[in-house]
């Protein structure tokens, strides 16, 4: 799966928060960490969508 802190085979994740754990190597809210390329985090993303439901 990891050698060298790189990824050799793609990994699905069961949350947010266990990648960006993975990545940080400490307990990490993934919701409010994980940004995309304007900034926005993955919660407000998430709430944009539900918002329009």
């Amino acid at each position: 799966m990891m050698k060298n802190m790189i990824f050799t085979s793609d990994y699905l994740f069961l949350s947010p928060s266990a990648a960006a754990a993975i990545i940080t190597g400490q307990p990490t809210n993934g919701r409010t960490s994980w940004k995309n390329e304007f900034g926005k985090t993955l919660k407000d993303i998430e709430q944009s969508i539900t918002e329009k439901l």
